[in-house]
């Protein structure tokens, strides 16, 4: 199929057709080895002339919101341990709906709490129904969740301690601590646990699991729970030195702590030094306050805003009769700033997620009421830790975050609706419609002028060479990304540029059938004219 009409004319260029088409592969394989930086911003500035043409040419597009269909709570568990929290997954249909922001709610505060973020926290023992509204008031889920105590431990371990090494005897006058170790399940509780001494003349076991060498001996220290039973084997021993009781006590330490801070307490025991310096500390409520055998307090979350006060009671465990106490209050960490980054702009129809920075980092409670300006140009409502805003209309809104804690703390940030896009992922197409596809289209136009041109016209063999070189050609473009920084090259981008390359070569045969038929048809008809 090798028109002569057509091939005189293009074999006067033959020349230029030939350095075109060795020059666009130049082009596309050096557009292949520049770095993944480089290829995004080409791709997006054509992208953004491409828009801005496309918006000026045509009205603005109503923008396309993709509303909830159902909702869906799951949880890793249905049963929540008292004192625990767990997050609550919500899935939604269809999954690329637009606005997945929701409301929360509980059946029973008392018994679960629910943030603004879905994490159930477990107040009290019972059952109750948590609750996510999306803001299409007839799509909703629930999921019921039980608080229920830890369960009992079914095996376990144990071990003598003094400060931080396991030992297997101690001093006559000195103490260790009992320690449980591979414990089964590693939640469970042992209310009910005792502890004995096999001879209490020799070690005594008190209430705290501190054992007290009493005189030189062996003996045996026993772990009851329930059915199970387990002993170690222990030893006291006559000391080298006498033995220096404790008979001073006073703590030391800041009387004022926070949620998730830890504060240290220590123990002064006047001018003598006890040989066993090892304490024992007790607070008066474990569920705001957790202390450890150094003196370590940590403040723990509680319900509601107020400071709360513990005590802290403590005494060495060589002398329990000398004890003494510390008042802590323990206090919320309240926001004293914090700051919204997201980007400035997004398309109508879009969702977007802005990100609060609070100062200072450990605030307690991160929860943020969201309000837009203009809910007709932007929506926006609270996705957990951060705040998800919805484009509606184009147009500017003002996003205000206000603190739960603290309603005086409050951030803005200036957001730019444009206006719908044409295409739901405009970069997307530019990058594989333009810089893959009609690359290589144009490239294969260009090989098929070349080998046609060059290549014996029998059995169209200019086409099936033009087909055998460019294919591999347009691998081989896609395979040079491995040498470029920050690019990955992918079969589905190959796939794009040979589809580009073959829809060249059949556009071009059917181009040329089209205008052989158009020469032969002018010619009959310049033959055969028609009677006047």
């Amino acid at each position: 199929m090798k028109n002569h009409a057509i091939y005189s004319v293009l074999k006067k260029f033959d020349t230029v057709i030939l350095a075109s088409f060795i020059l666009s592969n130049m082009f596309i394989g050096g557009n292949s080895l520049v770095s993944g930086e480089a290829s995004g911003d080409f791709s997006t500035g054509i992208s953004n002339i491409l828009s801005d043409i496309a918006q000026f040419i045509l009205p603005e597009p109503e923008p396309v919101v993709y509303l909830p269909e159902s909702l869906t709570l799951t949880s890793n568990n249905s049963v929540i341990y008292i004192g625990t929290s767990n997050r609550i997954t919500a899935t939604f249909s269809p999954s690329n709906t637009t606005d997945k922001s929701l409301v929360w709610s509980s059946s029973d505060p008392s018994i679960l709490e629910v943030t603004t973020g879905g994490i159930a926290i477990a107040r009290d023992f019972g059952t109750a129904t948590i609750t996510a509204q999306t803001h299409v008031e007839a799509v909703k889920g629930t999921i019921e969740l039980t608080v229920m105590d830890f369960p009992d431990v079914t095996d376990f371990m144990f071990e003598a301690k003094v400060l931080d090494d396991v030992v297997t005897s101690i001093d006559v006058g000195t103490t260790a601590l009992l320690s449980l170790t591979n414990v089964t399940p590693s939640n469970g509780k042992t209310d009910g646990l005792t502890f004995s001494s096999g001879d209490e003349s020799i070690a005594t076991i008190s209430d705290d699991r501190i054992v007290t060498g009493i005189s030189e001996g062996n003996v045996t220290l026993t772990a009851d729970f329930g059915s199970i039973s387990k002993s170690i084997n222990f030893a006291v021993t006559t000391p080298l030195e006498p033995v220096i009781a404790p008979t001073e006590l006073t703590l030391e330490g800041p009387t004022t702590g926070y949620v998730g801070r830890t504060i240290q307490l220590t123990p002064n025991f006047g001018s003598t030094t006890p040989t066993d310096t090892q304490m024992t500390f007790k607070s008066s409520h474990p569920n705001v306050t957790r202390v450890n055998s150094l003196g370590v307090v940590t403040g723990v979350n509680f319900s509601g805003l107020t400071a709360r006060d513990v005590v802290i009671t403590a005494y060495p465990n060589a002398n329990p009769t000398l004890v003494e106490t510390f008042a802590i209050t323990i206090e919320k960490v309240f926001p004293t700033n914090v700051t919204l980054t997201a980007n400035r702009t997004v398309t109508a129809g879009n969702s977007m997620s802005i990100t609060p920075t609070f100062t200072p980092s450990d605030t307690t409670d991160r929860q943020l009421i969201w309000t837009s300006s203009n809910p007709d140009i932007a929506s926006v409502s609270s996705a957990g830790d951060t705040g998800l805003l919805v484009g509606q209309f184009s147009g500017t809104v003002t996003i205000t975050a206000t603190s739960v804690m603290d309603d005086t703390i409050v951030s803005t940030i200036s957001i730019e609706i444009l206006p719908a896009t044409l295409f739901s992922n405009f970069s997307q197409f530019v990058r594989k419609g333009i810089g893959h596809f009609s690359l290589n289209f144009l490239n294969g136009i260009l090989g098929f002028l070349t080998f046609y041109v060059y290549i014996d016209p029998k059995k169209m063999k200019y086409l099936w060479v033009s087909i055998a070189v460019g294919v591999p050609l347009s691998m081989f473009h896609e395979a040079l990304q491995f040498l470029a920084p920050g690019r990955t090259p992918t079969w589905m981008d190959a796939f794009y540029n040979t589809s580009g390359y073959l829809a060249a070569q059949l556009f071009m045969v059917l181009f040329f059938l089209f205008v052989a038929w158009r020469i032969k048809r002018r010619a009959f008809h310049k033959a055969h004219p028609r009677p006047s």
